[in-house]
């Protein structure tokens, strides 16, 4: 039974992270900066990298936005980059 799930702003990604401690942690990652959208709360860039990473409550943190950056800093390590979304701090 689904009443509960439709169109309400959610404030958390859908693994469950408070989009402001995503958005926190990205901010502290060097190079990366955090804007408003328009279809999403939130997007993410890399200053010279063209692909943006969307931030809203339907995204899945460890799906999306772990490999974003994955890609974007080349850092390697998955988890502690989850864990620190999770904590929102900075990668160190």
């Amino acid at each position: 039974y689904m009443c509960r799930r439709m169109k309400m702003a959610r404030n958390i990604t859908r693994d469950g992270i408070k989009l402001s401690k995503v958005v926190r942690s990205l901010e502290r990652m060097p190079g990366v900066s955090v804007r408003s959208g328009t279809k999403h709360p939130f997007i993410a860039k890399m200053k010279g990298y063209s692909r943006p990473c969307p931030i809203s409550g339907s995204t899945h943190a460890k799906k999306m936005v772990v490999p974003w950056l994955r890609e974007v800093t080349g850092i390697t390590d998955s988890n502690r980059l989850y864990s620190c979304l999770k904590a929102g701090r900075a990668y160190t």
